[in-house]
């Protein structure tokens, strides 16, 4: 039994679309060294060779190729507090909304993201 794969079937080519892309990122730093962050980006894939599939894998009745349109929030709060001998410990927090809409059902979702961290500068 021998068969051929293509290299489209193994790997999701990243070559194998045009996209746009749009973002913007502001930042704020209050005093007693609190950083705000949010941005927002925006993405547009249009593959040139792939038809959008259905849940099964089969190419959906229009025919029509794949297509994405991708919107991230991201928001950043962070504060600093200095320590002793120059060092700092520093806290944040991050949320991240993402909505992807695509006529490749697999791809269409919505998700948001919490995430809570620390570090120390020594």
């Amino acid at each position: 039994v021998s068969g051929y794969i293509s290299e489209d079937e193994l790997f999701d080519d990243h070559y194998g679309y045009e996209s746009e892309e749009l973002g913007t990122t502001l930042t704020q730093i209050f005093s007693g060294k609190v950083t705000l962050k949010a941005s927002i980006d925006t993405r547009w894939k249009d593959y040139v060779k792939r038809n959008a599939p259905d849940l099964n894998g089969d190419p959906v009745h229009d025919q029509s190729l794949r297509k994405y349109r991708e919107v991230q929030f991201w928001f950043s709060l962070g504060k600093s507090f200095s320590m002793p001998g120059g060092k700092s410990i520093s806290l944040m927090g991050e949320f991240y909304w993402i909505d992807n809409r695509s006529n490749d059902l697999y791809y269409n979702y919505q998700v948001s993201l919490i995430s809570l961290g620390s570090g120390m500068l020594l």
